[in-house]
């Protein structure tokens, strides 16, 4: 009976440290202090300031050959545009537009507070375009619906 129980004991610490060790999505930076010791910072990937930086992408468009988009995020102020690629000059089929961002609640989707209130889901690297219930978009098209980051 000592024995079942010590081996239950043991199997329960084993476990605790088998999932203490799992990766939380996380990643440590070396840095200085202000006194120039080093120091290691932990950056969580749902900090928004990770997202920060230059999107790109070719999105689906029903009467051109697509739309690439360049987005830039900076400090909550986003900058995007637009060209609608095959309907001759590119100058002319150029759109940008900039504003405000804002993140849900849990740092995992981002919305554009501009004319049409885009949203996009984050991902390792990646922006998801949201459909108009805040769903990824599915289909044989859904990759073409992804912003990857330069």
């Amino acid at each position: 009976m000592k024995t079942r129980i010590l081996n239950a004991a043991a199997i329960a610490v084993l476990g605790m440290v088998a999932l203490s060790s799992c990766n939380t999505n996380s990643a440590y930076r070396q840095t200085d202090s202000p006194r120039g010791e080093q120091v290691t910072e932990m950056t969580t990937m749902t900090d928004p300031a990770n997202y920060e930086g230059m999107y790109t992408g070719v999105m689906p468009c029903a009467d051109c050959e697509g739309i690439y988009v360049e987005l830039r995020l900076s400090g909550g102020s986003y900058t995007m545009k637009e060209i609608y690629k095959g309907k001759g000059d590119d100058n002319a089929n150029t759109f940008t537009e900039e504003g405000k961002y804002t993140w849900n609640d849990n740092n995992t989707v981002l919305t554009l507070n501009g004319d049409n209130s885009e949203r996009y889901e984050v991902g390792n690297g990646v922006l998801y375009a949201l459909d108009m219930d805040g769903k990824r978009v599915t289909g044989d098209l859904a990759n073409m619906y992804i912003l990857h980051k330069q």
